[in-house]
């Protein structure tokens, strides 16, 4: 049977893949010599609706794991360095793109 905190990872590793997918598109775009205005307005809604996907999975995770019997601090300081990481790549391409 699955557990629930099975399930919590199994959510927030395809949020982290279509945040990640979304992330990589938006780098694209920037990257192209005269980025479409539309184009880049289109995908930082979707970058933000991702990122909001992934940072509730993280959540919801993360509270889990420090209810879970027998974790080590260092393996929590593992996966909510991860949400750091992209908590602080979402808040970069962001201010990016704001500002391109």
């Amino acid at each position: 049977m699955t557990t629930e905190m099975e399930i919590a990872k199994q959510k927030r590793k395809a949020a982290r893949a279509t945040y990640l997918k979304t992330v990589d598109k938006l780098q694209e775009i920037l990257a192209a010599e005269t980025p479409d205005g539309d184009d880049l307005e289109i995908h930082l809604d979707q970058l933000t609706e991702k990122y909001k996907d992934l940072k509730t999975s993280d959540e919801i995770f993360l509270n889990l794991l420090q209810k879970k019997a027998g974790i080590t601090h260092a393996e929590y300081e593992k996966e909510y360095k991860s949400h750091r990481i992209n908590m602080r790549s979402y808040l970069r391409l962001k201010s990016r793109l704001k500002n391109p």
